[in-house]
């Protein structure tokens, strides 16, 4: 299996040819695959893994993650003809907790804490239309958050959801909730039910 991020300004059929893919497994991914997601709009900076056999050295596998939930796997079948299919990234979930006390900031106060600077973004935008987190914070202010860790073949890969998170800003308490249900769309709510964005 050969990993690699792809890079900047690449198109997919180059950076198949700079891996030793031939055209026609190239054309013959693309094919397949532009009904599930178009290769054209591959980003720079995304993992991209290839599967060759070991005997032919030809290309057998192709797997590209989309985005931080989904990945494009495009396989040949035993027709030798290509098919693709999109599915989520298999990662392990793991429930978390997240706590701390503020002294000069939120950003700071999570990092020193050792918390994902993605985690501590996604707080500050759970919580941006109750508390100005530029101009409201206050020295002893608290927070604390339930959410989950993504690790993939044992190792730590990114912050997910947040389930349910308080932040105490000069003594006043603010709640979140995710919910998601037929009769309101997904996102974060408060207690009484009312939506935080």
């Amino acid at each position: 299996v050969l990993t690699t991020l792809v890079p900047t300004g690449v198109v997919f059929g180059d950076l198949s040819r700079w891996l030793g893919v031939s055209n026609e497994a190239t054309n013959g991914i693309l094919q397949s695959a532009k009904d599930k997601y178009n290769l054209a709009k591959i980003v720079s900076g995304r993992e991209l893994a290839l599967t060759f056999n070991a005997f032919s050295g030809n290309l057998k596998k192709l797997v590209y993650n989309i985005d931080a939930d989904d990945r494009l796997i495009v396989e040949e079948n035993p027709n030798q003809a290509w098919e693709a299919k999109v599915e989520p990234i298999p990662y392990e979930i793991r429930q978390e907790e997240a706590s701390g006390v503020v002294t000069t900031s939120l950003y700071q106060a999570m990092l020193e804490n050792g918390y994902d600077e993605r985690l501590v973004l996604a707080l500050a935008e759970m919580f941006a239309w109750q508390v100005d987190f530029v101009a409201d914070t206050r020295e002893g202010d608290s927070f604390k958050a339930i959410y989950e860790s993504r690790y993939l073949d044992g190792d730590y890969i990114m912050p997910g959801k947040i389930f349910a998170a308080r932040y105490t800003n000069d003594g006043e308490a603010f709640y979140g909730y995710w919910f998601l249900s037929e009769a309101t769309r997904a996102g974060y709510y408060d207690r009484d039910g009312n939506s935080l964005q």
